[in-house]
């Protein structure tokens, strides 16, 4: 893999994983009278983000 591709990869997957924590926090600590389906789903769309930076970020030892 090329270098610049391995770096901006890695950093984007560091940022996506930082935003998917966020929404997962946000969504554990949210107020009980949000709609729960919605707070599984926020839960989901975070799972998946920190799950793909997470991968990002480590595509570089994996090689």
């Amino acid at each position: 893999m090329n270098d610049r591709v391995a770096v901006v990869l890695r950093i984007t997957g560091l940022m996506s994983l930082g935003v998917g924590l966020l929404i997962g926090y946000f969504a554990m600590t949210a107020s009980p009278s949000l709609y729960p389906p919605i707070q599984a789903s926020y839960l989901i769309i975070a799972t998946i983000l920190a799950g793909a930076g997470f991968l990002a970020f480590i595509s570089k030892y994996t090689e």
